[in-house]
């Protein structure tokens, strides 16, 4: 009885073609690519790890961190094999997805056959011949993150390594005004921020006067919506800071989140006008008061004439 690798090898130089269906009409139909190349690739493996060779494969990094939508290369490096043949070898990428656990096929080539289940993938061939299987992932999803393992046969050998790839969202963060209608007719200052992702995040408030140079922390009249989910998986917060503005106060929303490299700072110097307009009012007042008590004085020195 001829050995797995025998059969391995036969179908690998055959191109392929050795699985054969038989319809119900008698006539023979070949397996699906993806089938047959699966199967060869696993006779490939089996071979490759009962036997051992000089292959190396290194991925330089062990953890990959990108933003949503980025076009992503995963590195991934061979060396060692006794001669260079694509026609022979066979590369494979999968990820382990960090919920379920499940191992996911994202990119598998032997020869000239290719299986892609994820859209877009891709391994130079160009590159390969340098020794460089490094996958290339275009707009990278939430749903890409995961465990990366880049597999490379070269019968008889076998080898792969791991990275873990993080895709994050950052914020679109905004600030304005709103007001309330109703009893008190309240002014708000609404910092929102948009589509980011992991879901922890932290908004604070800060507060510059005109005759104070430092920002000072705001701890009261804070009111935070709870987080929502979005359809792609990101998050979206809302926040709301009650206002007593004052002439040239300046308010800042701070929001820090693990995608920014620094906090955004949100400024907005709001009510300058409400205020000086108060300060005219007031003074209006005042002058008004006056002139009505000095036309009492006056009246009275008149009626005691």
């Amino acid at each position: 009885m001829p050995s797995l690798c025998g059969l391995g090898h036969r179908w690998a130089a055959s191109g392929l073609s050795g699985p054969q269906e038989t319809c119900s009409d008698g006539h023979v139909t070949q397996a699906s690519l993806a089938c047959r190349l699966a199967t060869a690739l696993l006779l490939l493996v089996c071979c490759a790890r009962a036997t051992s060779g000089s292959l190396r494969v290194e991925v330089p990094l062990r953890k990959l961190t990108v933003r949503l939508n980025d076009n992503v290369t995963i590195p991934c490096n061979f060396s060692g094999f006794a001669r260079l043949d694509l026609c022979v070898m066979a590369i494979r990428w999968f990820r382990i997805d960090p919920k379920s656990g499940l191992k996911i096929t994202v990119f598998e080539v032997f020869g000239i056959n290719k299986n892609i289940p994820r859209t877009g993938a891709e391994v130079s061939r160009e590159r390969l011949q340098r020794g460089d299987a490094s996958l290339q992932l275009p707009a990278v999803q939430l749903g890409d993150a995961g465990e990366y393992w880049c597999e490379v046969v070269d019968t008889p050998a076998m080898e792969d390594d791991s990275i873990l790839l993080e895709v994050l969202a950052v914020p679109t963060s905004r600030v304005f005004v709103e007001q309330t209608t109703g009893t008190g007719n309240s002014m708000y200052l609404v910092c929102q921020s948009f589509g980011f992702y992991p879901e922890a995040i932290n908004i604070t408030w800060e507060k510059r006067t005109h005759n104070v140079s430092q920002d000072q922390r705001i701890s009261t009249d804070i009111y935070t919506d709870p987080i929502t989910l979005n359809e792609d998986g990101t998050f979206n917060i809302t926040s709301y800071l009650k206002l007593i503005a004052s002439l040239e106060d300046t308010y800042y929303c701070v929001v820090d989140h693990t995608s920014l490299q620094t906090s955004q700072r949100l400024n907005c110097t709001l009510f300058v006008r409400n205020a000086v307009m108060r300060n005219h009012v007031c003074i209006l007042s005042v002058f008004l008061i006056l002139l009505i008590l000095i036309v009492i004085f006056v009246s009275y020195c008149i009626s005691k004439r």
